[in-house]
């Protein structure tokens, strides 16, 4: 090969890397900055919570109303404080949500001298806290620039306290871990983001005081879905209204004291009205 044989296939080399690094660049691009907005500041809002829980009788017990021991449904009302930050691509956050209210317990009392079930319908106070913190890559692809990709790892803490009829204070907590994928489109001022998170419940329990006693739980699979729409009404400042959808199982406890926790479903829907304030 001549001398310059070889600086063409060199140049040709080089330009063929060139240009795949270059649209490796351009696919990993930096999100824009109504996204950047739409994801930054301290966050103050309004929250609701429907709440959904629901134990069941474990598999070939003397239950005999079907698998539904008890369940508890109603809504909580409070508010939740978090701070968020998203750059070019690096993005983190963390928020705090405390909500309380009276949800309606539908479930059974038994005799223990005669094991008969009697329906039993009452009122129970509840509290709810729950932390979450997250940390996200984003890009977004050049054919697309108003378009964010953001995955990430999510972990948190739920805890729930019941207080119920028959003078029971119930602690529920439970740790997660998740990993979570957020797709956010940016139309002008307007964001709308919408986001997945699949995980597992780190364990979970719950200490009841008529029994003395801190049951420790079965971690299970712990599932999140999220719709946000965001305002960018200046540099400074943005509304934004969510809702989130959370699932979440606990597997039935050992038994302790002749008593046990049975296994359980847990469905809360969020409704979040507020806004963002920046720094910049």
């Amino acid at each position: 090969m001549t001398t310059m044989g070889m600086r063409s296939a060199m140049a040709l080399v080089f330009g063929v890397l060139g240009g795949v690094g270059g649209a490796h660049a351009a696919f990993w691009g930096a999100v824009s900055p109504q996204t950047q907005r739409a994801d930054s500041g301290w966050q103050v809002a309004y929250a609701h919570v429907f709440q959904q829980y629901t134990e069941y009788a474990p598999t070939g017990s003397s239950f005999p109303y079907g698998p539904v021991v008890d369940s508890e449904n109603g809504g909580l009302q409070g508010g939740s404080l978090g701070y968020r930050h998203e750059s070019a691509h690096l993005g983190y956050g963390g928020t705090v949500t405390d909500t309380e209210g009276a949800t309606r317990y539908q479930g059974y009392t038994q005799d223990p001298l005669t094991a008969t079930y009697t329906p039993l319908t009452a009122q129970t106070r509840n509290n709810l806290g729950d932390l979450n913190m997250w940390m996200n890559y984003a890009f977004a692809p050049s054919a697309l620039p108003n378009l964010a990709i953001l995955p990430g790892v999510e972990l948190g803490d739920d805890h729930w306290d019941r207080f119920t009829s028959d003078g029971d204070h119930e602690t529920y907590n439970s740790f997660y871990g998740a990993g979570r994928l957020v797709v956010e489109h940016a139309m002008g001022p307007v964001v709308l983001a919408l986001s997945a998170a699949v995980g597992r419940t780190i364990h979970p329990t719950v200490t009841a005081t008529l029994a003395h006693h801190t049951f420790v739980l079965g971690a299970q699979d712990w599932l999140q879905y999220r719709v946000r729409l965001t305002y960018n009404i200046t540099r400074a400042a943005s509304v934004f209204a969510s809702y989130t959808e959370t699932r979440y199982r606990f597997g039935q406890s050992a038994t302790a004291n002749g008593v046990y926790e049975p296994a359980s479903l847990t469905r809360q829907g969020l409704a979040e009205a507020g806004v963002l304030i920046r720094g910049w």
